[in-house]
């Protein structure tokens, strides 16, 4: 009602400072729904103090991240790098770290590694573990595996207990998936699920970041259990995997996931001549459990 009345009567400055306000709010308790308030209020920014416009900035632009819209988070991002005054130091750090994150999602990782190191040397990160991990990712997704293993490995021995260490983790265990060294990814698994279980479960400041990122964790153990053969253990994770996306209300992954498993229980069938002897991914009891998170999945939210 107050940004009706706000347009109505020309008081732009005091709409965008409603919309923003009603987006922090509610940004985190539908994910993908709250988006399109967010990009509502990057179009009213301009009417925003500098403050306020580039907090805006930074928020809606790791929204778009989240929900994988790397081109759009680009965009948004830009005038918070762009800022020339020292104030918002904090603020452009974090940019930073998404833009160089896009770039890795959108395989540009010429870019990536220059955004990486202008993050290193502007804010003093080449020991910190964002800057470790990240660096390590990159050298993995350009074919450089081996240099990665130990940057990753080395890291997890000095930080059981830090954000990055749910990335490292998952770049370990898509690493041994891709090598077929699939031993070492349930015993790494086993060593820092807890962990990454408590880091999701603490780690309030970053609201559903560290739990998307655990139900993908959780997905691509799965795969592993897949392809080690193990179709109890790839069940059981992939359900895992399903119920933080229903929690999330994250549609995309969550539809996304549920064709995956969908798709590697009819292709148990190469394996297995004799049909009487194939096991499956989808008895009665797993059936079940993705209809009930279906239904979690469409529970409406009142903003």
């Amino acid at each position: 009602a107050i940004a009706k009345h706000a347009l109505s009567y020309g008081l732009l400055p005091m709409l965008a400072k409603t919309l923003l306000l009603e987006y922090m709010i509610i940004r985190d308790l539908n994910v993908p729904q709250t988006y399109s308030l967010g990009k509502r209020v990057i179009e009213y920014s301009e009417f925003l103090c500098r403050e306020d416009r580039l907090e805006a900035h930074y928020r809606v632009g790791v929204h778009a991240h989240l929900l994988e819209q790397y081109r759009d988070s680009q965009q948004i991002l830009q005038p918070v790098i762009e800022d020339k005054k020292l104030d918002e130091g904090r603020l452009k750090e974090k940019a930073l770290h998404a833009i160089y994150n896009n770039m890795i999602e959108l395989k540009q990782y010429q870019e990536a590694e220059m955004y990486l190191e202008q993050y290193a040397t502007e804010f003093n990160k080449q020991d910190n573990s964002y800057y470790l991990v990240d660096k390590a990712r990159i050298l993995a997704a350009t074919g450089k595996v081996t240099e990665a293993i130990p940057v990753l490995k080395d890291h997890l021995k000095k930080n059981e207990m830090n954000n990055a260490t749910l990335h490292a983790v998952l770049e370990l265990i898509k690493i041994y998936l891709r090598i077929g060294r699939y031993s070492d990814a349930i015993k790494l698994s086993a060593t820092h699920e807890q962990n990454l279980s408590r880091i999701v479960e603490t780690d309030s400041l970053r609201g559903p970041f560290n739990k998307l990122r655990f139900g993908i964790y959780l997905r691509w153990m799965g795969k592993v259990y897949y392809a080690d053969q193990d179709y109890n253990m790839t069940t059981e994770y992939y359900l895992k995997s399903l119920e933080v996306f229903a929690d999330l209300k994250l549609k995309k992954e969550f539809l996304e996931t549920e064709k995956e498993l969908f798709g590697l229980n009819e292709g148990i069938g190469f394996w297995f001549e004799n049909i009487s002897e194939q096991p499956t991914l989808l008895g009665r009891s797993a059936q079940k459990r993705i209809a009930e998170l279906l239904d979690k999945l469409h529970e409406s939210i009142i903003l």
